[in-house]
């Protein structure tokens, strides 16, 4: 059975409802997640360039301290640094330019000395 409309209003008008919607975005911590299956909740997000390719990572106090103190100490290591403008994307060096920097694997047997 249909519901009776209010007084003062006829079957021809039409009443706009108004609904209240709330969305609540939960952020987990993507470490707990991908170690336990656990659903912790993230305390700071954070992004990151590496190799030419932007991250993003949602972590929990303990796992984003982690990463902090892993990149403090890597850029301790660092043999320079530059900033990024944020108009343009980096370029990343050539990869014959990136392979000069690696060691070259030596093979004694072949280089008659033996």
């Amino acid at each position: 059975m249909p519901h009776p409309l209010p007084s003062g209003f006829s079957g021809s008008e039409q009443k706009e409802s108004v609904v209240a919607k709330t969305t609540v975005t939960w952020l987990t911590c993507d470490q707990c997640k991908a170690e336990t299956g656990e659903d912790v909740e993230a305390e700071e997000s954070l992004s990151f360039g590496y190799d030419g390719y932007n991250y993003g990572l949602d972590l929990c106090a303990p796992h984003a301290e982690n990463f902090h103190n892993t990149v403090q100490t890597m850029i301790g290591w660092s043999s320079g640094r530059s900033r990024i403008s944020s108009g343009r994307s980096r370029r990343a060096a050539p990869s014959s330019a990136r392979s000069l920097r690696l060691p070259l694997p030596v093979d004694l047997r072949q280089s008659g000395n033996g």
